[in-house]
C-alpha cells in the first residue's frame, strides 16, 4: 500500500471504483479527467498536475501472478515558478485504499514545461484483494514541492481503461446436498443425498475466458460426488436403497463471476446418463431391482453476492431448477 502526503490521500478518497465497459484489446489508449481543474498558478509558486497518461496491457491479473501493464504519465508545471525534482505515481484505488503500481522521477520543470517519459512496465506481483479497482495517477506524491494549488495533484483514469481486476486462476472445493428420490415428490419417504468424496476436492474450476467489463468464466476440469438413495415406496416396498460415486461433466461455463455487478453463479452437473442400481425389500418376500435416477445437477447456486475481497464462495440454497433439492458448497480461490 502506498504512502502519500495528506493532500493526495484526501483527494484519492474521493475516488471510488467506477464501473464501466472495457475493451478486450491488449493495448488501450487512455483519457483521464483531473480531480480538480488545475490552477493557472499564483503567488509565484509552481503547480504540478497530470496533463496526460497512457496505460496499456491486460486489465486483469490472477492472484500471485504478474501484473501485465505499461504506464506513462505526463507531468506539467502550470505554475509561475520553477518546480524542483519530484515523483509522480500510479495506483490502484478502491474504497479509500491505494496500492502502488509504479513511480516516475520527474526532473525540474520550468513554468509550462511538461515531462513526458516513455511508458514503463509495472514490475509487481498481484497480491491485491480480489475485485475491481480504479486507476489513479498523482503528481508530487512525496510532497517535496510547495505548490500554489495543493488540491489538483491527482487524476482518475477514465474512458476506455477505467478499471483493473484482481481474481483467481482456480477455484476448488467440496459439495453436498439432497433431493427427492425415486418416485418423488409423490413418495416423500424416498430421498437422494450427495456428499463429499472425502478427497478434499470434489470440484475444480479453472479459468476459461475473460468476457470483458469485469466478467470472468471458469470451467469444471473434473470432480466427483457420492450419491445415496434411500427410503420406502409404500405400500409396495418397505426399504429401497442404492448408492454410487458419480463423475461430473467438464468443459462447460460452470462458474461465472462479475466484479462489476459483484455477483456470481456456479454449477456442477452429473455426467449425462449416469445411474446406479437400486434394490428393495417388498411385502411377501418380494424384491425390487432396478436402476435409480440421479439428479442431473449436483450444484446450482443461483446468482449470489460477490463482495469485494471475497476469497471463498460458500452457501446453502434451495434449488430453483431441481424441485426439492438443496445444495451446499464451499469453494476457495487459488
Amino acid at each position: 500500500m502506498c504512502v502519500l502526503p495528506r493532500r493526495c490521500v484526501e483527494a484519492m478518497k474521493r475516488f471510488g471504483r467506477r464501473a464501466g465497459a472495457v475493451s478486450m484489446v491488449l493495448t488501450i489508449g487512455l483519457v483521464f479527467a483531473s480531480e480538480a481543474v488545475a490552477g493557472r498558478g499564483g503567488g509565484g509558486r509552481p503547480d504540478l498536475v497530470v496533463s496526460g497518461a497512457q496505460v496499456d496491457g491486460k486489465e486483469y491479473a490472477f492472484r500471485s501472478e504478474s501484473i501485465n501493464l505499461e504506464i506513462g504519465i505526463d507531468t506539467e508545471n502550470r505554475g509561475r515558478a520553477k518546480a524542483g525534482r519530484s515523483v509522480t505515481g500510479a495506483y490502484l484505488a478502491r474504497d479509500g485504499d491505494k496500492y502502488e503500481l509504479r513511480q516516475f522521477s520527474v526532473p525540474r520543470l520550468k513554468p509550462r514545461e511538461i515531462d513526458r517519459p516513455r511508458s514503463r512496465p509495472v514490475s509487481r506481483s498481484n497480491d491485491h484483494p480480489p475485485g475491481g479497482y480504479g486507476i489513479l495517477v498523482c503528481t508530487d506524491v512525496t510532497g517535496e514541492v510547495r505548490e500554489s494549488n495543493e488540491d489538483n495533484n491527482c487524476a482518475r483514469v477514465k474512458k476506455t481503461f477505467d478499471s483493473f481486476y484482481s481474481t483467481y486462476r482456480d477455484w476448488t472445493g467440496v459439495l453436498s446436498g439432497s433431493g427427492w428420490g425415486l418416485g418423488g415428490p409423490y413418495f416423500p419417504g424416498m430421498r437422494e443425498t450427495w456428499t463429499s468424496t472425502g478427497a478434499g476436492v470434489d470440484v475444480a474450476y479453472t479459468f476459461k475466458r475473460y468476457g470483458g467489463a469485469g466478467r470472468f468464466i471458469w470451467t469444471n476440469r473434473g470432480g466427483a460426488v457420492k450419491y445415496t438413495h434411500s427410503g420406502s415406496l409404500p405400500p409396495a416396498c418397505t426399504s429401497v436403497a442404492g448408492s454410487g460415486t458419480l463423475l461430473l461433466e467438464t468443459g462447460g461455463d460452470d462458474l461465472d463471476a462479475n466484479y462489476e455487478s459483484e455477483r456470481y453463479a456456479a454449477r456442477a452437473i452429473a455426467l449425462s446418463g449416469a445411474t446406479y442400481p437400486i434394490t428393495g425389500t417388498c411385502p411377501g418376500g418380494g424384491y425390487y431391482g432396478g436402476v435409480g435416477p440421479v439428479h442431473p445437477v449436483a450444484l446450482y447456486t443461483g446468482r449470489r453476492g460477490l463482495p469485494f475481497g471475497t476469497k471463498q464462495l460458500k452457501g446453502t440454497v434451495a434449488s430453483q431448477v431441481d424441485p426439492g433439492a438443496t445444495y451446499t458448497w464451499s469453494l476457495t480461490g487459488r
